[in-house]
């Protein structure tokens, strides 16, 4: 009981701080012991009356800026507020929690009050009547107003806009736990004044603090000793007797006994009340000594039928309360008339005004004129109440009224209905909103939007008074009204809009008695018994009561109308009008008549007949005898009927079973009887059992409703139980922009099994909104605010049922329940991230369906215990069997033999297929048969059966997967895989004339060897071909360019320069001779006119081909014209790597698009303007308020955008959706249409996307976007780079300061569908050299986080695509921003800034705030500002949120065209000869007769195996001699052998010979050959042998003896080290081999228990030296191992280009194996001669694993001595010389840590700070040299494990790093196991992590260095690293830093870091 009485306490009629303190001290729950274990943090000041600071800041206004609360961490700990404790706020008639957060992000994580310390929360306020710098104030103007201490912490208490002036608590509670107050004040006006505090001290006991100092001067984080010091003092005792009744005619004498124990003086008051919803009033207690005090009450108070009171004594001190006690009054009242003027109806919650959408416009209070005299109101005041001691508000009516005796008026709360700007504020829009009839004289306007004015709020206890002229202190009327809480009586007029509270006259006294709650409102018609009767006057509206049965029409289908009258009628009649006139504006009419009359109530019928396709509204008009008129529905619009073509009648099931016979059941399987009639008595019978039957509806069943307010992007859904009482979602509810569209919904049967409720749930971006989940999501998500209305069913039989409740479930978590009205909006929502939490969640509609409906049974029946087989099925109705089936159950899956790939033959896993071949599944089933499967190929859908190649698919692994369903849905699943061998035939070698050969006979015969790689036959088709390129002297003719764009509009720019003999021949041979265009101011691009021989013919296959080079990270691109469309299209690119090696760019072309009059014209373009120049883009977003309400906004930015691009501002415009608010408003779209013209007009490059404002939700309609600003409007800017779908999609290609961006625009809907994501990334990759800003309408949320949606796209569009830094976005209305560190795969990292800035929540629909990114290439930054030109303002959000700077990266500018070899390939179809069934590895030949002398020919072959894999050869060309050949000669050796062929049999020793690999193919680049020349030893040389080589085609071997390897060993010296070393070298047959090459030697030979002797082989890929322990580690050694040393694959890696890759194996005894390594590592060096423009430190030796992965070898270093780059290694596998360039703006080649810093950055042993710059003497962070040490060791980061890691690592790019370290010991942290990471490291710190790496990998470095002894401060280095400092010392690792001082404990900067890594790096590899 006494909780109960806390409660009601709390929630409604706490009247000031000593109930307050008497609810906290007499309740358990509320009670705590003193001390500061029991209170840890305490209230210790409130200041909530700031001083007026109008006029010192602008933009303040009336509004306190600087009010706070100052709390008290007593605990003697730290506290993190968050984790442990809520802030309450009472506001008398509910309690809510507040939000502590930072002053900045708002953010509550971090919340952190030290010990013994005050932390003072500045009360947030979010007024729209705050603006300019007072809306924008930071946490520094807060402490300087307040002086602040430094040391003490400021928060934000958020959630309450300003505290209360006076009469509101705070309390601190237990997080969890609201119960459980720790801390608590109720201030009053004693308390607290204008500027004026109330300072607090610890209580005696309890939770309710003391005021210490009242009306105090504010201290703001200052505490005085003494509010910590408990107060000693006892409170006053209440001892009464109460008084059981008293008379109404007679005043009431109450005394009491007041005691205090510590003789302090009292004073003592009583509350009284005779109304439960009225405020108590007060009067003092009269001390008549004795401890007695009286009191008396007037009898002319003592009206109603109790009163209330209780007694309250104060000390000064501590204040008491006694209970609350009633007493009952009897007896005739004083003064017992009726007021004259009465309240008889209040709505606080009206909808919002259809023209508008939302909002609050129709509030009002209806009076009524209880006299008869015409009544005037001028000069009356209307009071507006609050419940306890809080002085009323009050608004004197300014005119004269002239409302009628007897009769309504309403007081129009108007404030809303100004505001909105829209004019709706005539006596005409208020009847038109109700449908009432009122009269001008029958509204007092009142125009409440001064700040003294006040409203009617739909959530708290209030009142509403009236009083004549100079009687303010005397109500003529009052009316009270609770919907506070949930048990509230009025609760519905919080739940339901546009319900009321209605009134009864009052039997004695001035308070109108509460008669009921109603679902609508009815303004001016009064019902009966709410005023008294009166003689002869008729002033009682009809009421009527109508039930739209129908909501969709067929054509001409006949509607009934049936009305329900509580009179009878002079007129009625039905009104019909179109949906889309004014609802005043009806066509049509319809008289009803009388049907029948029964108990006082009059039935009216008729019907109306709608002809035309279309949406409808009516409404009833009826009047009385008196002419009291009553329109219905109660609402704007009326009813509203769609009429479709069709009608909407339904055919019901014939009785029956739903399943037919021969059906096929499985698993639980559920089906219907169906009857005809609800009582029909069914029975269902499987094999003779009776089955569970349960009533259910014989049909699908469909859900209809209205909706508003839905957006798009959240989950709003639908859902009901289904048969087994588990929800499903069976519909999302998605936005209707057409108005009074309907929603739809299609609902299966089963949903209305176990009950007829349907839910309908707000959600968030991810899910629909469910009570289980409410503590992940409510206050953490934001969801979806709507309305709902004309929720109906449409019945199987088509009859229509409604809701007759619902039930909500709350933010609040607390639960309501509603009757159900029609043509009422029901809201959802949690208003902003769940700041109002008394709105529903969740509704459960629920609709009486009759039971009549429900004539058929659902039926379950679980055949998991039935065996396979068929069974019988029965179905008896009202006795007799009805229906007999056979129904099979089958619960067993197919069987499923195998895959099959030819007759008889099954595929096993890794089954080798080659040859034309059919996948098929062999399955069968023996009950139910199969009834289809499904098929994947690679993860491809394929159909079965499938037929192939070996030819047409990949080589390599491949994955069928095949499932099999059968008749009863049962499925089985088979996966099988194949390999497939690479069929494809070689490229041929040996080729004979040679490419280029010349002085070959009349009668070649050409030939090459042929090699397949499976070993198959061939045949091989000559065939003649041409060739055009620059090594020929006809047919082509080159151009070179600068253009303005990419690619060129025309043909031909002007500007052009032609190419001579000079520049053609560096472009004639493949031969690394560039011609070279580089430009920093434009595109490049070499231009190539094709002239075809008259011989060409359009059946010849032309193809292109260019290599040459280009920048790293630049596009190159080969183009062709496209005479159809005459544009040049892009036909292939690519891009630029480290190492600008060759790119080769080959494509065919289709002759009739791209040849005319025999020419073909080609184009390579590389894409930069004013070099560096900082460049301004501008951004704007979420227009749609300018386009619909504020045009002269818009029209602002639109002039003010096009006058500042002339000025020159900004160079482009980006615009994030939006752009307004209906998609299908053409008024809107005019708005902004004349805007964008502006900016067409001037032609100011800008793009814009769709906002989901921008298109129809409803099938993502974006009709009216391509209307307006579709594709055609941009497509002919030389910006625009492409489109999707009219634009739904887009991006712009554009160029500022040298740099290249795209911009690309993803509209709203279908932002994460494949195709968009596809298209995407296409676009991404196209342009990969181009630094990408990325615009979405909705990505980054207000709370700096992602949807689901978002979250794709930043998974699969924006994290893989190098190029995006920077993603804008809009529709949340907040502003934020989050930098993303993303890691690639390859290990390098980059920053993505995301940005949000939204300012539609703001006044005028934003103000005109936009933003300008300011780009800085030289400092490599992007600077934000915020500014309105409509304002001429900055910054609407905080300034740290509005006006920032972030780091970006941009990329060189330089752009080169570097052509090496351009050539134009013609394939003709003319056969010269054939040569079949060639085996591999054989010659291939044909004789070409009767060529003429001295000609050039061009030839080809076409090879194909016997499988039908096919290979093209390049196209080879000779030229003939000049003499004819000898009479009766023999066939032509093809080559220039320079002394005769040899039976023509070695035409590929001629000039240009290589292994006949070097022919002009474009489309097959041939294997990697040496890059240097391996050395020559002699044979005599001691040690030395000399290896005979067998050569099988591309494969050469060599044995070495036993003999052999000893006698050399014997033969030669140990070196200084002891050791011998022998060398093997190949004989001359193999010194230029290029193929793979096996040197076996016996295995005891690198099986030795010591590493004494090497073992050197040379041989012209690489020299590789093993040691004698190499096969320690191996189990079987084998006899014989052989070293493979073979040419690698790059397999298309970019930064090798030609240098060499080559591949090392080992095999035992002739099977290859792995090496698991040795104590003695490998050396290999790979021959290669350095390019003179190439630096050394830069080539580097890259691993490559099969995966295609690289991974630098550290040790790797190019020897300029031998020409190799050299280094050790523990691994056998593919090893290659790359070279990554990398040069840094900032560092200087000549500085001393220029090498350091180079080769590191090569080796990706450190990398650079972004924008092209090093940093070098930025100081490093103890992580990041951490990081840079284990990239030089090559230590892998750990997973990050929490347990195992420092408590300080975080989630950042090093955490894995100091993972892995701390886990190896290489690190220990600072203490505390603490590391600081991100703290500078100090020198001595730097040799100490490098000292422990050293110590762990075992390195020995020579020593010869200093010692720290000769150091002045060497006393300085910390014990701990004095031994690695002496080592590092010793080994010459570290120096001092000069003035003889080693400074160990200086922080150290990133080049020293470099430098000592390096010259760790070159020591250790001088001391292997």
């Amino acid at each position: 009981m006494k909780r109960k009485w806390i409660a009601g306490l709390l929630s409604g009629i706490l009247i000031g701080s000593s109930l307050f303190e008497l609810a906290l001290a007499s309740n358990s729950a509320y009670a705590a012991p003193s001390g500061a274990g029991a209170m840890p943090v305490l209230i210790s000041e409130i200041y909530p009356d700031d001083r007026s600071n109008q006029q010192t800041i602008e933009g303040a206004g009336g509004a306190d800026l600087f009010e706070y609360v100052e709390v008290y961490n007593h605990s003697g700990a730290q506290i993190s507020f968050n984790d442990e404790f809520n802030m309450r706020y009472d506001y008398n008639t509910g309690v809510k929690t507040l939000t502590v957060t930072d002053t900045v992000y708002g953010k509550p994580d971090g919340v952190v009050i030290p010990a013994d310390s005050p932390a003072v929360l500045w009360v947030e306020r979010t007024s729209s009547s705050i603006t300019g710098a007072a809306a924008a104030l930071t946490e520094s103007d807060f402490r300087r107003y307040h002086s602040v201490p430094d040391h003490v912490p400021v928060f934000k208490l958020r959630g309450q806009d300003g505290l209360n002036n006076t009469d509101r608590g705070l309390y601190i509670t237990r997080k969890g736990d609201d119960a459980a107050v720790i801390s608590g004040f109720y201030y009053t006006a004693n308390d607290v004044g204008d500027g004026k505090s109330v300072q607090l001290q610890l209580p005696p006991g309890g939770s309710a603090m003391i005021p210490y100092a009242r009306e105090a001067a504010p201290s703001a984080g200052i505490i005085d000793p003494g509010q910590l010091s408990p107060l000693d003092n006892r409170a006053p005792e209440i001892n009464h007797i109460p008084v059981g009744s008293a008379e109404r005619t007679q005043p009431l004498s109450v005394s009491a006994s007041v005691y205090d124990a510590d003789g302090d003086a009292l004073v003592v008051k009583m509350y009284y009340k005779t109304a439960v919803n009225s405020p108590y009033s007060q009067i003092d207690m009269i001390d008549r000594g004795g401890d007695q005090f009286d009191a008396v009450i007037p009898a002319d108070q003592l009206t109603g039928d109790k009163l209330q009171y209780y007694i309250e004594a104060a000390d000064g001190f501590q204040q008491s309360r006694s209970v609350e006690y009633e007493t009952a009054l009897t007896g005739a009242a004083a003064g017992g008339d009726v007021p004259r003027i009465l309240i008889t109806e209040i709505l606080p919650n009206p909808a919002g005004d259809y023209r508008w959408g939302s909002g609050n416009q129709y509030e009002y209070v209806e009076i009524y004129n209880n006299s008869d005299q015409v009544l005037d109101l001028k000069d009356y005041t209307l009071w507006y109440l609050y419940p306890g001691t809080t002085a009323p508000k009050s608004w004197k009516v300014p005119d004269h009224t002239s409302i009628e005796p007897y009769s309504a008026a309403v007081i129009w709360f108007a404030k809303e209905a100004v505001a909105n700007g829209k004019g709706y504020t005539t006596t005409a829009d208020f009847n038109m909103h109700f449908n009432s009839t009122l009269n001008d004289n029958d509204i007092i306007f009142y125009d409440n939007s001064k700040a003294s004015d006040f409203n009617l709020p739909n959530s708290l206890h209030r009142g509403i008074a009236l009083s004549a002229p100079g009687q303010a202190n005397s109500y003529i009327v009052q009316a009270w009204y609770d919907p506070s809480t949930p048990d509230s009586p009025d609760r519905l007029v919080n739940d339901v809009r546009n319900a009321v509270v209605r009134y009864a006259y009052p039997d004695t006294g001035t308070t109108m008695k509460r008669l009921d709650k109603r679902m609508y409102a009815n303004p001016g018609s009064i019902d009966p018994v709410q005023v008294p009767p009166v003689a002869g006057v008729d002033m009682i509206a009809p009421s009527l009561q109508h039930e739209q049965t129908a909501y969709n029409l067929g054509q001409g289908q006949a509607y009934p109308v049936s009305v329900i009258s509580d009179e009878p009628l002079a007129s009625i009649e039905v009104l019909i009008g179109a949906a889309t006139e004014e609802p005043t504006a009806f066509t049509d009419k319809h008289a009803l008549t009388l049907a029948s009359q029964e108990n006082g109530l009059y039935v009216y019928q008729g019907s109306i007949t709608l002809n035309e396709i279309g949406v409808y509204r009516y409404i009833i008009d009826a009047a009385d005898g008196s002419g009291n008129r009553t329109r219905v529905p109660y609402n704007s619009r009326g009813g509203l009927l769609t009429v479709n073509e069709e009608s909407t009648g339904a055919e019901l099931p014939e009785p029956g079973l739903s399943l037919s016979n021969g059906s096929m059941i499985s698993g639980k399987s559920s089906f219907y009887a169906y009857g005809s009639r609800d009582d029909d008595d069914i029975e269902v019978r499987f094999d003779a059992n009776p089955l569970l039957l349960r009533k259910a509806l014989p049909g699908k069943v469909q859900l209809g409703m209205q909706t508003r307010g839905i957006d798009q992007i959240y989950q709003a859904s639908a859902s009901a139980l289904d048969a087994s009482g588990e929800t499903v979602f069976f519909g999302r509810i998605l936005p209707k922009y057409i108005d009074g569209a309907w929603s739809m919904f299609d609902m299966a049967p089963d949903l209305f099994v176990t009950g007829t409720t349907v839910s309908v749930h707000t959600g968030n971006e991810n899910a629909p909104y469910q009570v289980k989940d409410h503590d992940k999501v409510f206050g953490k998500n934001n969801h979806d605010d709507f309305e709902v209305m004309n929720l109906h069913l449409v019945l199987p039989d088509g009859s229509v049922v409604k809701p007759d409740k619902l039930q909500n479930y709350l933010g609040n978590l607390g639960q309501t329940t509603v009757d159900y009205r029609e043509d009422t909006y029901y809201g959802f929502g949690d208003a902003d991230y769940g700041s109002n939490p008394n709105k529903p969640m969740i509704s459960d509609f629920h609709f009486p369906i009759p039971q009549d409906k429900f004539t058929a049974r659902y039926t379950e029946l679980d055949t998991a215990s039935v065996k396979d087989g068929v069974y019988p099925l029965s179905m008896s109705m009202n006795g007799q069997v009805f229906q007999s089936i056979d129904v099979t159950v089958d619960n067993t899956s197919p069987e499923i033999e195998g895959i099959s790939y030819g007759e008889g033959q099954l595929l096993t896993d890794a089954t080798q297929l080659k040859g034309p071949f059919t996948l098929d599944v062999v399955a069968s089933d023996h009950l139910t048969g199969i009834s289809g499967l499904t098929a994947e190929l690679d993860g491809e859908l394929v159909t079965l059966p499938y037929e192939t190649s070996s030819t047409l698919l990949t080589p390599g692994e491949h994955i069928l997967k095949v499932t099999v369903l059968d008749g009863a849905g049962n499925s089985a699943e088979i996966t099988r895989t194949f390999m497939i061998e690479e069929e494809k035939p070689l490229l041929p070698g040996e080729v004979s004339p040679a490419d280029f050969a010349e002085n070959v006979g009349l009668n070649p015969n050409l030939k090459a060897r042929l090699s397949d790689p499976s070993g198959d036959s061939m045949d091989v088709r000559f065939l003649e071909g041409d060739k055009y390129d620059f090594a020929r002297e006809d047919g082509i003719e080159g151009h070179t360019n600068v253009a303005d764009r990419e690619p060129p509009l025309v043909l031909a720019p002007d500007g052009e320069k032609g190419i001579g003999k000079e520049e053609a021949d560096k472009m004639a041979y493949p031969d690394g001779d560039y011609l070279i265009t580089d430009t920093d101011s434009g595109f490049p691009y070499h231009r190539f006119e094709i002239e075809l021989d008259e011989a060409w013919s359009e059946q010849d296959t032309v193809e292109l081909h260019w290599q040459g080079r280009t920048l790293p990270g630049r596009i190159v691109t080969l183009y062709a014209w496209d005479y159809e469309t005459g544009k040049w299209t892009a036909l292939k690119s690519d891009t630029g790597d480290e190492a600008e090696s060759d790119i080769v760019l080959t494509s065919e072309v289709d002759p009739s698009r791209y040849v005319q009059n025999g020419k073909i014209q080609a184009m390579v373009q590389d894409e930069v303007k004013s070099a560096n120049a900082p460049f301004n883009i501008l951004w704007f977003t979420d227009t749609q308020y300018y386009a619909e309400s504020y045009p002269d906004i818009f029209d602002k930015l639109g002039d003010w955008i096009t006058e500042e691009y002339k000025k020159g501002l900004f160079s482009y415009v980006i615009h994030t959706g939006d752009i307004v608010n209906v998609a299908d408003d053409e008024k809107q779209w005019a708005v902004a249409d004349r805007n964008l013209k502006k900016l067409d007009e001037a032609g100011v490059p800008y793009g814009v996307l769709a906002g989901n404002h921008d298109v129809i939700i409803d099938g993502v309609d974006y009709s009216y976007y391509g209307k307006y600003v579709g594709a055609d409007r941009y497509k002919n800017n030389p910006w625009y780079g492409g489109e999707m779908d009219n634009n739904r999609n887009h991006y712009d290609l554009v160029s500022f300061g040298g740099h290249d961006f795209i911009f690309l625009y993803i509209g709203f809907g279908l932002e994460d569908t494949p195709e968009t994501i596809a298209w995407a990334n296409e676009v991404l990759k196209k342009h990969a050299d181009r630094i990408a800003i990325v615009g979405m309408h909705a990505y980054l949320e207000s709370n700096g986080t992602l949807s689901n949606m978002a979250q794709r796209v930043f998974d699969q569009v924006i994290a893989p695509n190098k190029n995006v830094q920077l993603v804008l976005s809009g529709h949340y209305h907040a502003a934020n921003r989050v930098v993303k560190t993303v890691t690639h795969p390859d290990g390098s990292s980059r920053q993505v800034i995301e940005m949000l800035a939204d300012y539609q929540g703001g006044p005028n629909g934003g103000n005109g705030y936009l933003r300008l990114l300011k780009f800085d290439p030289t400092t490599g930054t992007l600077d934000v500002d915020t500014y309105s030109p409509y304002l001429d303002d900055y910054n609407f959000f905080d300034d740290a949120i509005e006006d920032f700077t972030e780091p970006f990266a941009f990329r060189d500018i330089q752009k080169r065209v570097a052509t090496d070899y351009f050539a134009v390939n013609v394939y003709k179809d003319t056969l010269i000869g054939e040569h079949k069934d060639v085996k591999s590895g054989e010659i291939a030949s044909a004789v070409w007769n009767g060529r003429e002398a001295d000609e050039t020919y061009y030839w080809y072959m076409d090879i194909t195996d016997e499988f039908g894999a096919k290979q093209l050869s390049p196209i080879y060309r000779f030229t003939t001699s000049k003499k004819s050949s000898p009479p009766g000669g023999g066939n032509d050796g093809g080559g220039n052998n320079g002394g005769g062929g040899n039976n023509g049999n070695n035409g590929n020793n001629g000039n240009n010979g290589n292994n006949g690999n070097n022919g002009g193919g474009s489309n097959q680049p041939g294997p990697s050959k040496p890059g240097g020349t391996p050395p020559t030893i002699g044979a005599s040389r001691p040690g030395t042998i000399t290896a005979e080589v067998a050569i099988n085609g591309q494969k050469a071997q060599a044995a070495i003896s036993e003999l052999e390897l000893s006698n050399a060993f014997e033969s030669v010296n140990a070196d200084g080290r002891g050791i011998k070393t022998v060398t093997i070298q190949l004989d001359e047959s193999a010194r230029t081999f290029n193929g793979e090459i096996v040197i076996q030697v016996p295995s005891a030979y690198l099986n030795r228990n010591h590493a004494r002797e090497r073992i050197e082989i040379v041989t012209p890929q690489a020299t590789v030296k093993v040691p004698s322990n190499m096969l320690n580690n191996l189990k079987e050694a084998g006899q014989f191992t052989g070293l493979v040393i073979r040419p690698g694959n790059q397999g298309g890696l970019a930064g090798i280009g030609n240098r060499p890759i080559v591949e090392l194996l080992l095999q035992i005894d002739g099977e290859t194996v792995e090496w698991s390594g040795s104590s003695t590592p490998v050396k290999v060096s790979l021959h290669y001669e350095a390019k003179a423009d190439e630096r050394l430190d830069q080539l580097v030796a890259w691993e490559l694993d099969a995966l295609g992965s690289v991974s630098a070898v550290l040790n790797g270093h190019y020897n300029a001595e031998l020409r190799a780059l050299t280094f050790d290694t523990g691994r056998l596998g593919m090893y290659a010389i790359a070279y990554k360039q990398v040069s840094y703006r900032d560092v200087d080649p000549r500085s001393w840590y220029a090498d350091a810093v180079h080769f590191l950055s090569a080796r990706d042993v450190v990398k650079g700070a972004g924008g092209g710059r090093y940093l070098p003497q930025e100081e490093i962070s103890r992580a990041d040299f951490l990081v840079m040490a284990m990239n030089a060791f090559g230590i892998k980061p750990g997973k990050t494990d929490d347990a195992m890691n420092f408590a300080d690592a975080g989630s950042r790019y090093y955490t894995p790093y100091l993972s892995a370290a701390k886990q190896l010991g290489l690190v220990h942290g600072t203490g505390d196991n603490r590391f600081r990471p991100e703290d500078s490291i100090t020198r001595q710190d730097m040799v100490v992590m490098l000292h422990a790496m050293m110590e762990a990998a075992g390195s020995e470095l020579p020593g010869g260095g200093d010692g720290m002894d000769r150091y002045s401060d060497a006393k300085d280095v910390a014990g701990y690293a004095r031994d690695a400092m002496d080592f590092m010392l010793e080994a010459a690792l570290i120096q001092g830093t000069g003035g003889g001082k080693l400074s160990p404990k200086a922080v150290t900067n990133r080049a020293m870091a470099a430098e000592l890594m390096y010259n760790y790096l070159s020591k250790s590899r001088e001391a292997s």
